[in-house]
């Protein structure tokens, strides 16, 4: 049983990706139709070669003619990655085809271009080996570690003003030749926080290993490397610091012009967080002057949100830990202004902890500009998901629509062979009629509704009592050989709930689910309908009470997932309901399941959903 060609092309048209479709006519492959998007790739040349048979138009990609005919003769599906270059452009792409066998003799394959993809990983690759040139080749001392503090990588620079061999160096750790205040610690955990890409320099004496130090500002940058974060180390060393360190009174001097004329803060606080110091940054980013500062409790200008994870941080800092974090600060105009800070505490002889030196940076810009990240994020994925289940709503659906039709075709080859039973052919074709319109309409809808934001969805009043009319119809037409029962029973007459028609497919998934999972001779579904207030919501509950095997305890959650894809019995679960519980997410509704008979899980299943009423 065949169905049209003006039916399959309006199925395939509205694919995004290029579709063809190819007949087994006597055992030769022959292109009988293709898609809106491969006639839009081929620059509509496609047309030209509708009709030529595979083993020609192949025939030099002996690949190719096997992946089909293993396509129809094994009637199985095929996913294949493959160079190709289109003779009808001459274009070269890399694709990702997928066979398909549908019906009999008919062959569906879709092929989506991924060369953008696979030249994106090149680039990442190439980086690679360009950071690994730069490592040997430039003039500068470079390594690399990981977020443990181990070396990884060096460069020859490096070893020859270390004195170590390259064996001896990549068994080292930073701590061993970075003789800093910051302990190891302290550096790993703040390390992982790091952003790739961001990077911080620090001050310090490092040691060679004849044990001589020297002076040098190092540079940290956090980096991916064979798809592994990393820390990039440039060190350079500084001389004139050394200098200046062995002249006490002229590095006072300057240490003084410094703290007067950065721009970041600098202060000094009690072992209680009142003020002692604070540099003239003050003024000029806050607005306080000093000596307004000075006796004044710092916590009193934190905002409010804030004050806890001060507080925390000030317990740490008494414990010798080096602190970084980020907090609002009250401006003397009552306005509030972002801050990095970095401190560390100061002990005396006995080790009792008497006060804290903090060096702070306004970031208010940056804040900004990463809620602004944020919000554009959350859009993003918000998108994606919802992307991702018009996808997979297709693909499931879809799915059952051609297995109705090839059930439908391989009862009528059966009636076909006994005249008694040739009446029920016009049955089959009105079902294989309704399917390729269900299809039609599908891919109509998912991408009309692949459009929307999921927030300003239009949702609307919807008469759920007919939307089940509707689709108990379409169930008991779809299962033809089987004796089946679905009783409604409603106490209100009319029914409206907040939803629009993806109603239908909620309905059609908990019932198709219902019938699949159900060896009984005699299927009963009963659909029991109520009310139900929760938290200040009207919903109306809406039961499936079955007869089938039931679901047992601990697969009743896992089902509702959406990367749960294990057989139950022979037959997949998991994906229809996951999109079920996806979209009754949109509605602000939820779904679960339970025993058709308390305690006994293999007496049929009972699944709820709740719906919140129309207003």
């Amino acid at each position: 049983m065949n169905i049209s060609k003006e039916k399959l092309e309006t199925i395939v048209k509205l694919f995004p990706y290029p579709v063809y479709i190819w007949k087994n006519i006597e055992k030769e492959l022959i292109l009988l139709d293709y898609n809106k998007a491969a006639e839009d790739i081929t620059n509509r040349k496609v047309r030209d070669i509708l009709g030529i048979k595979a083993s020609i138009f192949h025939k030099n990609q002996p690949e190719i003619l096997r992946d089909l005919n293993h396509c129809i003769n094994e009637k199985v599906k095929i996913f294949r990655e493959m160079n190709y270059t289109f003779k009808t452009t001459g274009l070269e792409k890399i694709l990702y085809v997928t066979y398909q066998p549908i019906l009999s003799d008919l062959i569906m394959v879709i092929t989506e271009d991924i060369t953008e993809k696979k030249k994106a990983e090149q680039e990442l690759k190439e980086s690679e080996e360009v950071f690994r040139i730069m490592l040997e080749k430039s003039g500068i001392a470079i390594a690399a570690l990981d977020l443990k503090g181990n070396f990884i990588m060096v460069n020859d620079i490096t070893l020859k003003r270390s004195g170590y061999t390259r064996e001896e160096f990549l068994q080292l750790n930073a701590a061993d030749v970075a003789l800093e205040v910051i302990p190891m610690e302290h550096k790993k955990r703040y390390w992982e926080k790091l952003a790739f890409g961001e990077h911080t320099k620090v001050i310090g004496m490092h040691k060679r290993k004849d044990g001589s130090t020297f002076p040098a500002e190092t540079t940290l940058v956090k980096i991916k490397l064979q798809n592994q974060p990393i820390i990039a180390v440039f060190v350079r060393e500084l001389t004139e610091y050394k200098e200046m360190l062995q002249e006490s009174e002229i590095s006072k001097e300057l240490y003084q012009l410094i703290s007067k004329n950065i721009n970041d803060l600098i202060s000094i606080n009690d072992h209680e967080g009142r003020f002692l110091y604070c540099n003239e940054a003050y003024k000029k980013v806050l607005g306080y002057a000093p000596e307004e500062l000075i006796g004044t409790v710092a916590f009193k200008y934190v905002h409010p949100e804030d004050i806890n994870k001060v507080l925390h941080d000030f317990e740490k800092v008494k414990q010798k830990e080096f602190l970084k974090n980020e907090v609002r600060f009250k401006c003397r105009d009552g306005s509030y202004k972002w801050l990095e800070y970095n401190g560390r505490g100061i002990h005396d002889e006995n080790n009792t902890f008497i006060k804290t030196i903090g060096i702070s940076r306004e970031i208010t810009l940056r804040k900004e500009a990463e809620q602004k990240l944020k919000k554009s994020e959350k859009k993003y994925r918000e998108a994606f998901n919802q992307a991702e289940l018009y996808k997979d709503l297709f693909a499931h659906d879809i799915n059952n629509i051609l297995q109705v039709i090839m059930n439908s075709n391989d009862l009528s080859m059966i009636y076909l062979k006994d005249k008694e039973n040739r009446k029920n052919i016009k049955k089959m074709l009105k079902i294989i009629d309704e399917q390729v319109k269900r299809g039609v309409n599908l891919i109509s809808n998912i991408q009309i509704l692949s459009k929307l934001d999921k927030k300003i969805k239009d949702l609307h009043p919807t008469e759920v009592l007919a939307v089940l009319k509707k689709i108990r119809k379409l169930i008991l037409n779809s299962f033809p050989d089987k004796e089946i029962s679905i009783k409604i029973r409603n106490p209100f007459g009319k029914i409206f709930v907040q939803a629009d028609n993806l109603l239908r497919e909620v309905f059609e998934n908990i019932l198709n689910n219902a019938i699949q999972h159900n060896v009984n001779p005699n299927i009963e579904i009963i659909i029991k309908i109520s009310r139900e207030h929760k938290k200040s919501i009207n919903y109306y509950k809406i039961e499936f009470i079955d007869n089938g095997r039931g679901i047992p305890n601990d697969m009743k959650v896992k089902i509702f997932k959406r990367d749960y894809r294990k057989k139950y019995r022979g037959k997949r679960m998991g994906l229809g309901l996951s999109l079920v519980k996806k979209i009754l997410e949109i509605y602000n509704g939820d779904i679960w399941v339970e025993n058709n008979v308390k305690g006994d899980s293999s007496k049929g299943s009972n699944f709820i959903i709740l719906i919140p009423e129309s207003s």
